[in-house]
């Protein structure tokens, strides 16, 4: 068995991008466009080290 060390940005992106693979069909094209800005907003959290939860629910 071959054991492959994942680049640690690679790790950091991989939930992103299998979600992303997952609602690929979303529905309407306002959908995709609120996803997307939930995307832009969760990873931007975790970049800095925050709690995406605990952001979002101050609002």
């Amino acid at each position: 068995m071959i054991l492959r060390r994942i680049h640690p940005a690679m790790q950091r992106i991989r939930p992103t991008a299998i979600g992303k693979k997952n609602w690929l069909l979303i529905g309407a094209a306002e959908a995709g466009q609120r996803s997307a800005i939930l995307y832009t907003i969760i990873e931007s959290c975790r970049r800095r080290g925050l709690d995406p939860l605990a952001y979002l629910s101050r609002f």
